[in-house]
């Protein structure tokens, strides 16, 4: 998946847990208790930012998080301080209190959003420089809301059938309880079954299959029997034999003058054969590649580029392993994740290169942030070597050739961070 569209799923799905929370904040405001409305609204605008961080890979603090809230969204509690004036207080706050939670966790959504998207952290969001954007999303978020305040005058009635329906939940709850009960007592008497059928079942294929191992063994001494043939040491033995059996026949025949010539040449073809089973042994094997694999010329790579020297330390016979390469085009600003377009093409170049080497395995490490906290800062180096690996998936590496991690080094003169590829091993 391209980076453009794992950026655009990701919006989504941050817009969707947006709505849900605006929705559920909204409704808990129509609750006629002061103090208990606004810790859960506080406590659904925190589970939103938590589901948020993780829709991105940022690590997610929960007092950090409501600190930023309380410096956003100050007002909630005041508003609904209005319920606990007798009689009006409770419908005229609760209809308060559901615009504004709703436009707050709204406004909350879109902004984090944002924010998370362009790879910042919670450690990075500055709320005091953020109040005049979060206040205009506060005022669109009260449009998502509109509905409910024109329902102020059926408050009540939503509140008894929330009851009720909270009584037919707990009932439901119950019956689920029993439901569930009911089937742990199947399932582990399932399992006993089962338990009881495998223990049958190996038996009975151990009472038959026992001749099996027999033919296994045939098997192997075949295949052994084989490969000693096909290394030689049984057909210069049998060959030998064989001639000297011949010679020593005609010699018999032909008298003790032809049984001592016979010898003579049985001893020939003997040292003959040694002799030439010697050559074979001491003489080198040419048929191996001088190369393991092609070169940078071979590929067309750049000189002096991370392909080109990974193609020609690859393609030595002698290289040794692990082997770590710097990727110069994957630079990175402080806080960034994305790539340049030149570095996206120096991956792709890198993951041809590892077309010829099929049974090779590499770890991708990206340089972490220097900027914010330790969990963000070795986040934001994973991030950036989870983008190489998918890269390289999507150029035809196969996944679990590829592991991703971050790597702490000291930020260079220049001030940006790169990533590297370790080759594990060739074969």
């Amino acid at each position: 998946m391209e980076p453009l569209d794992i950026h655009i799923q990701q919006k989504k799905k941050a817009n969707r847990i947006t709505l849900a929370h605006t929705a559920i904040a909204a409704g808990l405001g129509f609750a006629p208790f002061p103090l208990l409305d606004a810790a859960s609204i506080l406590g659904i605008q925190v589970w939103m930012l938590g589901r948020l961080a993780r829709t991105y890979d940022l690590p997610f603090k929960k007092n950090l998080a409501k600190s930023i809230i309380g410096t956003l969204v100050g007002n909630i509690g005041s508003i609904g301080a209005v319920k606990l004036i007798p009689g009006l207080g409770s419908v005229l706050g609760g209809g308060m209190v559901a615009v504004s939670a709703g436009a707050a966790t709204y406004g909350l959504g879109k902004l984090f959003t944002q924010h998370f998207s362009q790879g910042g952290t919670l450690l990075s969001f500055d709320p005091v420089k953020s109040q005049e954007y979060f206040r205009q999303l506060y005022e669109e978020g009260k449009a998502t809301v509109k509905e409910l305040k024109a329902q102020q005058d059926d408050f009540e009635e939503v509140h008894n059938q929330a009851l009720a329906s909270t009584s037919a939940l707990k009932q439901a709850n119950e019956e689920l309880k029993a439901t569930i009960a009911s089937l742990q007592n199947q399932l582990e008497q399932s399992k006993k079954d089962r338990k009881y059928a495998v223990a049958a079942l190996q038996e009975k294929k151990r009472r038959r299959l026992g001749w099996f191992w027999l033919l296994l063994f045939l098997i192997a001494m075949t295949f052994g029997l084989g490969g000693l043939y096909r290394a030689g040491y049984l057909n210069n033995r049998i060959f030998s034999n064989r001639v000297s059996k011949e010679s020593m026949e005609g010699a018999a025949i032909a008298g003790p003058e032809a049984a001592e010539q016979g010898k003579t040449n049985v001893d020939t073809q003997a040292g003959a054969g040694a002799d030439t089973t010697a050559a074979t042994a001491v003489a080198p094997d040419t048929s191996a590649a001088i190369l393991a694999g092609p070169t940078a010329a071979e590929m067309n790579f750049t000189p002096g580029s991370t392909e080109a020297v990974m193609a020609d330390y690859l393609s030595a016979v002698d290289a040794s392993f692990p082997k770590s390469f710097t990727l110069e085009k994957a630079q990175y600003e402080e806080g960034i994740v994305t790539l340049a377009p030149e570095a996206e093409q120096q991956i792709a170049n890198i993951a041809t290169l590892l077309e010829n080497y099929p049974a090779a395995t590499f770890r991708i490490f990206g340089h972490i942030d220097q900027m914010g906290g330790k969990a963000a800062n070795q986040q934001a180096g994973r991030n950036r070597a989870r983008l190489i690996q998918e890269i390289l998936k999507q150029n035809g590496v196969e996944r679990r050739r590829i592991s991703a991690t971050y790597l702490e080094k000291p930020a260079p003169p220049d001030g940006k961070r790169r990533a590297e590829i370790e080759v594990e091993k060739r074969e």
